[in-house]
């Protein structure tokens, strides 16, 4: 299951235009690529960010090689152990390209009437809260670059990490908040919350996922890509 992840989240940092039905001819693996063990188990760790460049083929075969790749060629035995020697395992996958989204500034009506102009540089907002990810999330490394640029100083900053909670209290006044676009769109589109007008020219994130080819997907999987494809696409 960790390999599987590990894959999926190797696929989604990748952006290459390639469509799911296109066979994609990947570089040799770069055997001589240097590299302590015990360095990579100390450096490892979740993350919530991601490079805005795409993963190369080249690391991707990389990366590929080393989950199961075949390294002794005379017997086609693999880099991951199997289960008497069955090797199940196959590598061949199929990644999808998702949405492309912008980001805004918004917050409830109440807070657009108080605090209209986050255009005009050199302001203060002493009694006005930014509520974001936790750092050093991207979303939030951008908005603070932004307000320092502008020289805009706001009272607060509100570290939360559920989604959902920083939707709920901004539509309650508690202040404004800068995510993808389609994560407000229900309470945009309701009036519950407004877009606030910025200078901002953040790049829009993109989405996409992956699985693989051969492997048997169940019911419920299924639903989960016909879902995606459905809205992501």
């Amino acid at each position: 299951m960790r390999k599987v992840q590990l894959l999926l989240v190797c696929l989604m940092l990748s952006a290459a235009a390639f469509a799911a039905d296109k066979v994609i001819k990947l570089p040799k693996p770069n055997l001589n690529r240097t590299g302590a063990v015990m360095k990579a188990l100390s450096e490892r760790h979740s993350t919530r960010e991601y490079a805005s460049k795409a993963l190369s083929l080249a690391d991707l075969s990389d990366l590929l090689w080393a989950a199961n790749g075949i390294n002794r060629k005379e017997s086609g035995m693999r880099t991951a152990p199997s289960a008497l020697n069955k090797q199940d395992v196959d590598d061949s996958l199929v990644w999808e390209k998702g949405g492309t989204y912008p980001l805004v500034l918004f917050g409830s009506p109440q807070i657009k009437r108080t605090y209209s102009d986050f255009v005009t540089p050199h302001q203060d907002f002493p009694l006005l809260s930014a509520i974001v990810q936790p750092m050093p999330g991207s979303l939030g490394r951008k908005f603070n670059a932004y307000l320092e640029e502008k020289d805009i100083h706001l009272g607060n900053m509100i570290e939360i990490r559920s989604t959902q909670t920083i939707i709920n209290l901004a539509k309650n006044d508690v202040g404004i908040c800068y995510l993808p676009r389609f994560v407000v769109e229900k309470e945009l589109q309701t009036g519950e919350l407004v877009e606030l007008e910025t200078d901002m020219k953040a790049a829009p994130i993109s989405s996409a996922y992956g699985y693989r080819k051969n492997k048997w997907i169940s019911p419920a999987i299924k639903l989960f890509l016909d879902i995606l494809k459905g809205h992501c696409l």
